[in-house]
């Protein structure tokens, strides 16, 4: 239902499963509030914890905030956020960040009147499928300019050195000798350097 109203699409495949997994394992990571009535779901909450590089601190990410419609104005929305709000402050974040869409204008409106700031940001997308080259950084990567398996034939590697070992931050000599393939220990940055 959240899905549709959103106008996008929704695979349901292994879907419980995975959230329960992310809902009750041994290291949770979802969070979910869920508003009934008569013993029907009328709407939920669900939050993760992240991390901005930005601000160097935790935040507590609003995935999923939504109420069906007949319940939509009758303070369902507002209760859910401010459990929200309550519960970051518990955890010691100092901060709520979530997005939604730009057609979504009564949304929108109901978040400004919560208080909250509108930041003016685009969403992006990125599918990351299985293929040879979309590895983990412990993997060995193609030489440069080979074609990229799995994709078109004219599809080729940015013309740049890579390099795969663990970036340190106060080094600014770590981009002199990248190599133009690697097997690195996972857990290892890759970066890329252009050539002059």
């Amino acid at each position: 239902m959240h899905a549709t109203y959103e106008r996008s699409s929704f695979d349901a495949a292994g879907h419980a499963e995975r959230l329960e997994s992310f809902l009750t394992g041994p290291s949770p990571r979802l969070t979910v509030w869920l508003a009934t009535s008569d013993g029907q779901s009328i709407g939920y909450a669900a939050v993760t914890r992240e991390f901005s590089t930005w601000r160097a601190r935790e935040y507590l990410h609003l995935d999923c905030l939504f109420v069906v419609e007949p319940f939509r104005s009758q303070g369902v929305g507002r209760r859910l956020l401010l459990a929200v709000r309550k519960f970051a402050r518990a955890a010691g974040l100092d901060e709520v960040q979530w997005q939604t869409p730009q057609w979504n204008e009564s949304a929108i409106r109901f978040y400004l009147r919560a208080g909250a700031l509108e930041e003016k940001k685009s969403r992006f997308v990125l599918a990351v499928r299985p293929s040879r080259y979309f590895l983990p950084a412990c993997a060995s990567l193609p030489s440069l300019g080979a074609p990229v398996p799995d994709e078109p034939t004219n599809s080729r590697l940015p013309s740049a050195n890579v390099s795969s070992r663990p970036l340190p931050l106060s080094d600014p000599s770590f981009a002199r000798n990248p190599s133009t393939t690697s097997s690195a220990p996972c857990g290892s940055e890759f970066f890329v350097k252009p050539r002059r």
